[in-house]
């Protein structure tokens, strides 16, 4: 019997919140990992399969199958400059770059076209079974046409008391409308074939995108420029439509305590006949019905399955847009759209990949102009905030554990 070889993995980050879940998964799942991480964890240091890792050099020098960046944009830097010339095989987070430093996208595709190394980002929507039985649904049909999409995603994290507050948060849609951008580019590959570095092939005729956002009231370490902790908005392109909507803050639109969920909708025209797709991809409460009828979802663990996807080699099921720099590019141009839209409170029109670059500046433009609303340091004031009761968040979390959605003793439900 051929001996089947272990799976190495190197992950920068490995303590970080996205990267302690993925060493975790990596370690339940057989693999050796090697982790650099300014803070290490004694679970990962006392497990036997885990070596910690002091330098980026001997990162970067290990002879692994995969080197996860589990890092913000401006931590990324010193590992690309090793692992790109040496042709290394890079999983990464999102988004592609810090919301100010638009140029680093066109830089960093650039220099992987130049070298034989790969990219591939972390998109958990996409490495995710419910997103795999949607394309499998587009797939059996021979004329298809994709007419609206949206995207909800909400999770309530406004609270100081919160630790991953207390690191940099770039705006929500940079953040977190990302993902659902994401499923949207990939769906709508699926059914046109078109390369995701081209704007002009995804959206022929250009699309129009508004918005409105509210800032977050949480402070990040950095103390740098407040950022949009809630986003609704709207992409609009010939015969289709997309509302992109993500909250962050401790009460949704309505005044109710936010409940987690991440929501996806799409629906059109196939082979003549129409269909609407509708899931939830929040963890514990997934689900995914076609034209009403619920499908079965084999049981999963999230950041395991991402790895047998990213490390699983050909697949069938692979959706036909890669998860690669290109898709992580204009993924990051249109949420930087979607910025832009809120920000000014204009309805933009992006008619070529050229507008679509210029308007990606935006956020920077104002950050450099100072135009941006900028934490201020309040030590004394911080501390007691830290470590008090904060009402409004008790009040939410006992909210959250007594009502049930729906139920008549409670709130009645949202609208979606």
């Amino acid at each position: 019997m051929r001996h089947k070889k272990t799976k190495t993995v190197s992950i920068a980050g490995c303590c970080g919140y996205i990267g302690t879940h993925m060493t975790r998964a990596a370690l339940r799942l057989g693999m050796r990992v090697y982790g650099i991480d300014p803070f290490m964890r004694d679970e990962f240091r006392d497990h036997p399969q885990f070596e910690d890792v002091k330098t980026v050099a001997e990162f970067c020098d290990r002879d692994s199958d995969m080197y996860y960046l589990a890092l913000q944009p401006n931590h990324r830097t010193p590992y690309l400059d090793r692992l790109v010339p040496d042709g290394r095989p890079i999983f990464s987070e999102k988004p592609m770059s810090r919301a100010r430093d638009p140029e680093a996208c066109d830089a960093l595709v650039q220099v992987l076209a130049e070298h034989p190394a790969t990219m591939v980002y972390n998109f958990l929507l996409i490495h995710n079974p419910i997103t795999e039985h949607m394309v499998r649904f587009l797939r059996v049909h021979r004329d298809v046409r994709i007419t609206y999409m949206k995207a909800l995603a909400e999770k309530n994290r406004e609270s100081r008391r919160n630790m991953r507050n207390q690191k940099f948060m770039e705006p929500i849609q940079y953040q977190e409308s990302i993902h659902g951008l994401s499923v949207m580019i990939t769906l709508l590959g699926e059914v046109a074939h078109f390369h995701t570095g081209d704007f002009e092939a995804v959206f022929p005729g250009g699309v129009i995108g508004v918005g409105e956002s509210e800032s977050y009231d949480a402070p990040s370490s950095d103390y740098d420029a407040i950022p949009d902790g809630q986003f609704y908005g709207t992409l609009t392109g010939a015969g289709f439509r997309a509302d992109v909507m993500t909250n962050f803050k401790r009460l949704d639109r309505s005044g109710f305590p936010t409940l987690p969920q991440k929501l996806f909708v799409v629906s059109g025209q196939a082979d003549g006949m129409p269909f609407e797709m509708e899931a939830d991809y929040q963890r514990g409460q997934e689900f995914l019905r076609i034209n009403g009828e619920p499908v079965a979802l084999a049981a999963f663990e999230p950041y395991e399955y991402v790895w047998q996807k990213v490390l699983g080699g050909g697949d069938p099921s692979r959706p036909y847009v890669p998860a690669d720099e290109h898709l992580a590019a204009l993924t990051y141009r249109l949420s930087a759209t979607l910025w832009q839209a809120s920000f000014t409170g204009d309805e933009l029109l992006i008619d070529s990949a050229e507008k679509l670059k210029a308007v990606s500046l935006g956020y920077r433009d104002a950050f450099d102009k100072e135009q941006l609303p900028m934490y201020r340091r309040r030590p004394a004031k911080e501390w007691v905030e830290r470590h008090m009761i904060d009402p409004v968040v008790d009040a939410v979390e006992g909210l959250r554990k007594k009502v049930k959605r729906g139920d008549p003793a409670g709130r009645p439900n949202r609208p979606g």
